[in-house]
């Protein structure tokens, strides 16, 4: 093993001004043990916004923040939706996609899962998927809707799919 990895007096004097990553790479150990390494001699680690890290300083920070203030007094969010169809998508010239609406905590949401949650009076959970009975995306009423898990949902999609003789899915 690496003499130096055993001496906290070095790594202490090293690790200020460099990376866990560069000093690994010169002892030729991996980051992880130069870190467990610190953590045994208790010597601090250094904080996050270090820029050999990647993050920004808190003065960077508060120099962006100072920046870009007048944006929220020109624009101030709104808790209205905000209804935007998908630009990503277009066929002959014209946008197709699904509704979404802007939720603030939650970014963009389809609305029909907007339509089923309100329709359940809470919101879904994680194995949860909304059913369009019909098969149109794009008929968000509440009676084509249904909330499903991802369980039935497969099922139910399955059951609907065309088989082969030998009872596998058909191509």
């Amino acid at each position: 093993m690496n003499r130096h990895l055993n001496d906290p007096d070095w790594l202490r004097s090293v690790y200020p001004d460099n990376s866990l990553q560069s000093i690994a790479k010169r002892l030729g150990v991996s980051r992880n043990t130069v870190r467990n390494r610190l953590i045994m001699f208790g010597i601090e680690r250094a904080p996050k916004w270090r820029g050999f890290l990647g993050g920004k300083s808190p003065e960077h920070r508060q120099k962006i923040s100072e920046a870009t203030k007048h944006r929220w007094k020109e624009n101030p969010p709104t808790n209205e939706f905000k209804i935007k169809i998908s630009r990503t998508k277009t066929k002959h010239g014209i946008r197709v996609g699904r509704p979404t609406t802007y939720v603030p905590g939650r970014g963009r949401v389809f609305d029909y899962i907007l339509v089923a949650e309100k329709m359940i009076g809470r919101s879904l959970k994680a194995n949860e998927v909304v059913h369009h009975i019909d098969d149109n995306p794009f008929n968000n009423l509440s009676q084509n809707l249904r909330v499903l898990t991802k369980s039935q949902h497969s099922k139910l999609h399955n059951l609907s799919r065309a088989r082969d003789k030998n009872g596998r899915f058909a191509k």
